[in-house]
C-alpha cells in the first residue's frame, strides 16, 4: 500500500474526510507517528466511527492507525514492560519439559476450577509434573482499612447506623487464593487416586508398587506458570497479589494484555482524572 506523508493524512483525515464526525475530530487529544514503523497513534475520547472506518483508513493512507482512549506517549509503562521481557528468556523455558524420563508413562493432564462463582475466571490445567495457571480472576479477601481519616471514619459510622436496620449480614469476602495452596497440597494425593482410578476403569491387572507411588509423589507441586488470556477484570484480579506471593514464576501473555494490565495498576488513570497521586 503506498504511504502518504504524514501532512497529508492529518490534513485529509481532520478536515476533509467525511467519514469522521466533527465531534470525534474535536475530541482528539494528541497524535503521535512513527514514519519507520508506519503507525498512527490517536489518543481519542470518542472514535466509534474511526474504529468503524479502520480498514479503509489503512488503504487510503498507507498507515497503521492505533485509536486509544488513554494517554499516550512516553511512560513508566514502557520500562516496567522492558524489565519484565528481559527476566525469562529462550533459555530459561529450554530444560522444561511435561514428562518424566520414562517415556513409557502416561502424561498427566487435568483441568481443576479454582472458583466456581460467576465473574471469576481461573483453573489449573496439568500437563504431566507441570501446573499452569489459566487466568486469575480469584477475590482477595475483604480488609478494612487501618488509616481512616477521623472524619472519613465518623461519617461512615453515622451511615452505618442508618442502614443498620436495612442490613442483616454483613458479608466478607474470601480469599480464593487459599483453593489454589489447597489444591497444590492435595495434588499428590490427588494424582495417586486418579492413578488408581485408571486402572480400575481400565480392568489392567496391576498393583501400586512404592516405587510408582513415590515417583507420584517425588516432586513438589507448585505453579510453573501463569498464562492470562487476556486483561480483563474478571480474569485479572487476583494476578497482582499472585506475583507479589510468586514473583519467581513467569506471566505468559500477549503485549497488549501486558500493556493493559500495567496501565490498569499505574497512575496514570488517576491523571487523566485530575486526582491526586
Amino acid at each position: 500500500i503506498p504511504q502518504m506523508p504524514i501532512k497529508e493524512v492529518l490534513h485529509d483525515l481532520l478536515v476533509e474526510n467525511q467519514d469522521i464526525p466533527l465531534k470525534e475530530k474535536k475530541s482528539i487529544g494528541k497524535v503521535i507517528y512513527y514514519k519507520k514503523e508506519r503507525v498512527i497513534v490517536v489518543k481519542s475520547l470518542i472514535g466509534d466511527k474511526m474504529y468503524e472506518n479502520l480498514k479503509g483508513l489503512v488503504k487510503k493512507y498507507g498507515w497503521y492507525f492505533y485509536i486509544t482512549g488513554v494517554p499516550v506517549g512516553a511512560s513508566q509503562i514502557s520500562v516496567a514492560i522492558d524489565k519484565i521481557e528481559r527476566k525469562f528468556d529462550a533459555n530459561y523455558f529450554k530444560n522444561i519439559s511435561i514428562s518424566s524420563e520414562n517415556k513409557d508413562e502416561k502424561t498427566r493432564v487435568t483441568i481443576y476450577p479454582i472458583v466456581l462463582k460467576p465473574n471469576h475466571n481461573c483453573h489449573i490445567l496439568g500437563l504431566g509434573n507441570l501446573n499452569i495457571l489459566l487466568d486469575c480472576g480469584i477475590s482477595e479477601s475483604k480488609k478494612k482499612e487501618d488509616t481512616v481519616d477521623k472524619e472519613e471514619k465518623e461519617e461512615k459510622e453515622e451511615k452505618e447506623k442508618e442502614e443498620e436496620e436495612e442490613e442483616k449480614e454483613t458479608y466478607e469476602k474470601p480469599d480464593d487464593s487459599k483453593y489454589i495452596e489447597e489444591y497444590l497440597a492435595n495434588l499428590p494425593q490427588l494424582i495417586l487416586e486418579e492413578e488408581k482410578r485408571q486402572i480400575e476403569k481400565e480392568n489392567i491387572e496391576k498393583e501400586l508398587t512404592s516405587e510408582s507411588i513415590q515417583r507420584q509423589i517425588s516432586f513438589i507441586p507448585k505453579i510453573d506458570a501463569i498464562f492470562v488470556s487476556h486483561s480483563h477484570y474478571d480474569h485479572i484480579s487476583g494476578l497482582k497479589k499472585l506475583i507479589q506471593l510468586n514473583p519467581e514464576v513467569p506471566v505468559l501473555c500477549s503485549r497488549i494484555t501486558l500493556d493493559l494490565f500495567l496501565l490498569r495498576d499505574s497512575n496514570f488513570l488517576k491523571q487523566e482524572n485530575h486526582e491526586e497521586v
